[in-house]
């Protein structure tokens, strides 16, 4: 029998973004936020992101999300060089 979900279920995300300016690419600067979002669809996390894109200088580098429902931490990477310093 399948189950199905009358209430989305919620849960704590912890969303670690790692970004950089272009002006400085070298330095890899480092972003915490969490928020309540339906796991595991997380639109709000989604939405943030791609407000981040569209409206904030800093490029991602990539996002790290940790919560329960997430099985391990989820890592997405944006960029197509890793810069080492």
């Amino acid at each position: 029998m399948t189950e199905i979900l009358l209430f989305p279920k919620k849960s704590l995300i912890t969303v670690d973004v790692f970004y950089f300016y272009p002006d400085f690419p070298l330095v890899i600067q480092e972003f915490v936020w969490q928020t309540d979002d339906i796991v595991p669809e997380l639109p709000r996390v989604e939405k943030f992101l791609r407000y981040w894109e569209k409206n904030i200088e800093g490029l991602i580098h990539h996002v790290i999300l940790c919560g329960d429902g997430i099985d391990g931490p989820k890592e997405f990477r944006t960029v197509n060089e890793i810069f080492t310093v």
